[in-house]
């Protein structure tokens, strides 16, 4: 569960059709959960770089990960081989390297294509 705490270390009620980061903001509070502080979520503006930075660290992730799969093939296993055979990566890949402006649900962080398991 989310909570405001105010400037002076208060929690604050928050009306549920209000964004909790906005009115925490315009209070001078922070949002927290049971861990502590939670960061606002980034501007829409920003989503684009921060999916372009996400799609570059997959497909690095994906290139590893065929290699691991190779490896696997002639002998034990890697021990950071991750879940999933290669026409998972593949199609994975795939999905990734279309992951930019023009595709379904792009750049929304919730709607990224998801890894094989």
């Amino acid at each position: 569960m989310l909570i405001v705490i105010d400037a002076e270390g208060f929690a604050v009620g928050v009306a549920p059709e209000m964004d909790i980061h906005e009115y925490a903001a315009k209070i001078g509070g922070q949002v927290i959960d049971d861990a502590g502080y939670v960061a606002p979520p980034p501007p829409p503006d920003v989503w684009p770089l921060i999916e372009s930075s996400w799609r570059a660290t997959e497909l690095s992730v994906i290139a590893k990960q065929l290699d691991a799969l190779e490896e696997a093939e002639y002998g034990e296993p890697p021990v950071d081989l991750l879940p999933g055979t290669r026409p998972q990566w593949l199609g994975y890949r795939g999905l990734i390297r279309n992951w930019q402006d023009g595709a379904d649900g792009y750049p929304n962080a919730d709607r990224r294509p998801t890894r094989p398991t």
